[in-house]
């Protein structure tokens, strides 16, 4: 059930305004706040105004149970303690589904991500792209959308022909041949291992066997990380559909030729400058595939796409939109995340970072250095747009400085405690929850009910760190409450009201734990 949206319905019949509501920064200013005053304000004060408008509020006294006007015309609101005490039952009611929503009225959507070369391992890079991609695939399917994930092999052009020729310089050296490298070649170790694996099964078939090699590497690594994708695409079966070839046909009222190529009129859309799609050497160039791939995914019956992408794709967005338009298809129903790019760090120590040197940190080194989880939650610390510092010796401290660590002690602090008083014999049949009225407790229980509208929030933005943050403050929260009262205690009644509420702390703790697909552990 999400309280924000009723109360901003409620608001809105009363006032016949949409009105936007926040969560105070200060819980002493109520559980919502609203800036409506400011907004409406003219020659009146907004205090003046904010006056009027709570007077024409027509609320429920067991739902809101007071509203008052503070500053200089906020408009706030406090639940309604008895409706507090009735959600907590409301959460362990609902148990793993609590915080879930129809929102997305089975709408189908296809959610590409990582899709990175299969040139080498996955480095730290593709390791966001997975945490954040796979967060949002769960986070959609909770909130009622039909979600499916995919990965795009690139298995085509000339990063595919330097691995082919560099696991072929490596073989012929395993040989005791005097070889030149190729110039851009992949030089890390894992060529050197391919070259080996076909030489003991005295194959010579490079191109085929080292794509296939890396892709499964990839694919275990991901699996690894909690990651699995429903379907795996290849470029080269993409191309060999002729898909690309129909793609042509569709919008060569818009092309041109120029200097033996083929030019799409894409400045007719508002590009700087028309694209190639057939380069003179009668190659496509990579954007006629890719829009091929996506009419693709339209034609499965996806009624809503997401790519999450690189920074190095950006200028490709528009003509692949340009040219998805003019096969008349919908546009307006793709969605592009642009995942930036990660900085390793040892303390203030930058790690660098090149798969063609073969100086890079994988994505099953980082596991192994900090864990799956710890790697998955500090991915997801920022917005995805956003750069990320990813710093290993604070993702390795078991202590409330590293987030993830804090997050899941509440999860097992509060799993020993329910143990304890199973081991006491003592039953929550009848919980007088008005017992709960410490400072500590009301602001647990408040945080509580803001949780299905954090998850509505990161489904709508697609942005899974709003959980990450839930997280942090939830877990502050009750350990701060930990340290301030005892759970069980002497007192009977209010130990029955207090396991109910660290039952419904953890059972919020687990969902939102598992929606970015991290473990909820019962001891650490």
């Amino acid at each position: 059930m999400n309280i924000k949206q009723k109360l901003v319905q409620i608001v809105k019949e009363s006032l016949g305004k949409t009105v936007e509501l926040s969560e105070p920064k200060d819980p002493k200013l109520g559980d919502y706040s609203t800036s409506i005053a400011f907004t409406l304000a003219k020659e009146k004060s907004p205090k003046d105004l904010a006056t009027k408008l709570v007077s024409k509020i027509k609320v429920d006294p067991k739902f809101v149970e007071r509203i008052e006007i503070g500053g200089a015309g906020f408009i706030n609101f406090w639940l309604n303690r008895d409706f507090i005490y009735n959600f907590l039952f409301g959460i362990l009611k609902e148990g793993t589904k609590f915080g879930s929503s129809s929102i997305g009225a089975g709408k189908r959507v296809l959610v590409e991500f990582v899709s990175a070369n299969p040139t080498g391992p996955l480095n730290v890079a593709n390791g966001r792209a997975a945490a954040i991609g796979g967060s949002i695939v769960r986070i959609l399917n909770f909130t009622g959308y039909e979600v499916d994930s995919e990965y795009y092999v690139d298995d085509y052009g000339r990063q595919i022909d330097l691995l082919e020729e560099s696991i072929k310089a490596r073989y012929q050296e395993l040989e005791g041949e005097k070889v030149k490298f190729p110039e851009d070649g992949y030089k890390g170790k894992y060529i050197k291992d391919i070259a080996r694996e076909l030489r003991i099964s005295k194959s010579r078939e490079f191109r085929k066997y080292g794509i296939q090699r890396i892709v499964d590497s990839q694919h275990n690594t991901l699996k690894r990380f909690g990651v699995e994708f429903g379907n795996w695409v290849y470029e080269s079966a993409i191309r060999k559909s002729g898909s690309p070839q129909r793609v042509i046909e569709k919008i060569k009222k818009l092309t041109y030729k120029k200097d033996g190529a083929l030019w799409l009129k894409t400045t007719k859309f508002g590009d700087e400058k028309d694209k190639v799609l057939i380069k003179s050497s009668g190659e496509f160039t990579y954007v006629v595939p890719d829009i091929a791939y996506h009419l693709n995914k339209f034609d499965r019956g996806y009624e809503w796409l997401i790519d999450l992408l690189g920074p190095d794709h950006l200028a490709h967005i528009p003509e692949l939109k340009t040219g998805i338009s003019i096969c008349n298809y919908p546009q307006d129903k793709l969605k592009v995340l642009i995942v930036q790019w990660v900085t390793l760090l040892k303390g203030k120590e930058k790690i660098g970072m090149s798969k063609r040197k073969g100086e890079f940190v994988t994505l099953d080194e980082l596991i192994d250095e900090v864990g799956r989880d710890v790697a998955r939650f500090f991915f997801l610390t920022r917005k995805c747009e956003s750069h990320l510092d990813f710093d290993i010796e604070l993702a390795k401290r078991e202590s409330k400085e590293n987030p993830v660590y804090y997050i899941q002690y509440a999860c097992a602090r509060i799993s020993s405690i329910l143990r304890f008083a199973e081991t006491q014999g003592i039953k929550t049949k009848f919980p007088n929850l008005s017992l709960l009225s410490r400072q500590e407790e009301l602001l647990l229980m408040r945080k509580l009910i803001h949780f299905p509208e954090i998850v509505e929030l990161a489904s709508t933005e697609l942005t899974p760190h709003y959980i990450s943050f839930y997280l942090i403050e939830l877990a502050a929260l009750f350990h701060n409450f930990y340290e301030k009262h005892k759970v069980v205690s002497d007192d009977s009644e209010l130990t029955q009201a207090r396991l109910i509420l660290v039952s419904a702390v953890r059972q919020v703790i687990s969902n939102a734990l598992s929606l970015i697909g991290i473990k909820a552990p019962e001891k650490m």
